[in-house]
């Protein structure tokens, strides 16, 4: 009987930070850096960004291709370069040059892993688009998915389900949060200012929340092309004392620990790092039934999720974590314990070796 080999990672993902640090970039480089460190050998394929060019990031290397008309040749030289290296190619993302890797992948004799980072990507009547997906579906080893839409919609799709790997993103614990009673509650939002994240929605709660006898504030983090229309609004509502636009900040948790309630109102999510952050101190979170939310806040929080653009249930939400400190305490504890069992960036990096073992294993095994 044949050994089973030890899976080697080289993972694909367009913006590998730094500088760039949004959802998914997070997650891959934090994918790769708990896998290194549980002695995994993994290596990051990447544009050059900027002055960024090759070289390591937090113990990860990272190898950067320039772009223009020549990336997608050089990338398929890197990879072939890495082929007696490397078994596993991990692609993170879901553009065209992310669905290009996985071809050159399966022609090199990688095993391939691609990884769907938010819904939605499925919902194309594009013919041409319905073709390259039917394409990638033959040739993609695993398929990885974060929420049951896109697990279905591949199910549908025909996609066996031995080569889909449901799995939660994953997040680094640190120390739960030591929430304070009191009468004033400080609210955060945390998001692009653009209208999927529907701001606007908990500006209008705000307004509701303003006639309740609630003391409250609402620092918003994040900058977009609505920033201005969004504080013409609370202007309108009469909020300019009670909401701070705070713009831009690299490390949102440092606001998540200033704060008592997220509350995060969007239209459209697929496994969101927001919360997954909030969790991960044990910050309450007040949330739309989008993308995976009800996975994130568990059974228990499930009473603190509205439908999308109701900012009434958002103000009844806000209220009742307002107006009872016990509760957002025992939240807040439930949150934490939930995030250290099932999201832990280490429990996932277990599931994913156990994936790519499996992916390495000699037929004849």
């Amino acid at each position: 009987m044949a050994k089973l080999n030890q899976p080697s990672i080289l993972m694909f993902e367009a913006a590998y930070p730094p500088p760039v640090i949004g959802g998914k970039e997070k997650q891959a480089h934090l994918l790769a850096k708990t896998l290194l460190g549980k002695n995994v050998r993994v290596k990051a394929l990447s544009y050059a960004h900027n002055a960024y060019a090759s070289n390591f990031h937090e113990g990860v290397f990272v190898e950067r291709v320039k772009k223009g008309w020549m990336a997608a040749i050089k990338i398929a030289i890197v990879l072939l370069r890495n082929r007696k290296s490397f078994s596993i190619l991990h692609v993170h993302t879901p553009s065209n040059i992310g669905k290009l890797v996985v071809l050159c992948g399966f022609l090199l004799r990688y095993r391939v892993v691609f990884k769907f980072p938010n819904q939605h990507l499925l919902d194309t009547t594009n013919r041409l688009s319905r073709f390259v997906w039917s394409g990638l579906f033959l040739i993609t080893d695993l398929f990885v998915v974060l929420e049951e839409d896109t697990k279905n919609k591949l199910q549908h799709r025909g996609v066996s389900d031995r080569k889909v790997f449901y799995v939660e993103n994953g997040v680094q614990i640190g120390e739960a949060l030591e929430l304070i009673s009191r009468r004033h509650i400080r609210l955060l939002f945390v998001g692009r200012l653009v209208s999927v994240k529907a701001c606007d929605q908990l500006l209008r709660a705000c307004a509701l929340l303003r006639g309740s006898g609630v003391e409250f504030s609402l620092y918003v983090v994040g900058d977009g092309p609505l920033r201005s229309q969004l504080i013409s609004l609370a202007r309108k509502l009469r909020l300019s004392e009670c909401v701070s636009f705070g713009g831009y900040h690299p490390i949102p948790l440092e606001q998540m620990k200033q704060s008592d309630v997220l509350v995060l109102p969007s239209l459209k999510e697929g496994m969101s790092n927001v919360i997954l952050e909030a969790v991960s101190i044990g910050l309450p979170v007040i949330a739309t039934d989008v993308g995976a939310a009800k996975k994130l806040v568990g059974p228990y929080g499930e009473q603190f999720l509205c439908q999308p653009s109701d900012p009434a249930c958002l103000a009844e939400k806000i209220q009742l974590l307002a107006n009872n400190p016990d509760l957002r305490k025992k939240y807040s504890t439930y949150l934490y314990n939930r995030g250290r069992d099932t999201f832990s960036i280490d429990v996932i990096a277990e599931k994913y070796m156990k994936k790519y073992s499996a992916l390495c294993a000699p037929e004849d095994v």
